[in-house]
């Protein structure tokens, strides 16, 4: 999580700068209170669909249903009109390079453990 957080909302957002919905269309009375800052990737949804991959790719049984719940946080962002589509998707895509990226690693870094004991 500590890599999509840097990477998501530290560097991306800054770099695409992308307004959300809610200030594209002020007119909209949203159900939460505005966000502040940019859109790109959600936070939201990279935080969650991150943490739901790296329970599934060790342990199916939990991560399946985590992975649903990330799914619908995704959606919250869209229907609570602070993310568009996109943001979510990206987020999502992020993610679960991220999580696939740093699991990878981490079983390098055991086999590369074992083998030295």
């Amino acid at each position: 999580m500590l890599c999509t957080f840097i990477l998501g909302n530290l560097i991306l957002k800054n770099i695409f700068a992308r307004p959300r919905p809610c200030d594209i269309d002020a007119a909209v009375n949203l159900l939460i209170s505005r966000p502040h800052g940019h859109s790109f990737p959600s936070g939201h949804s990279i935080n969650s669909m991150v943490a739901a991959v790296a329970l599934f790719l060790n342990n199916k049984k939990i991560g399946i249903p985590a992975v649903i719940i990330a799914t619908l946080i995704g959606f919250s962002r869209l229907y609570l009109f602070v993310h568009f589509p996109t943001d979510v998707l990206g987020g999502f895509a992020i993610a679960i390079l991220v999580a696939i990226g740093v699991d990878w690693a981490f079983r390098q870094f055991q086999i590369r453990k074992s083998n030295k004991a």
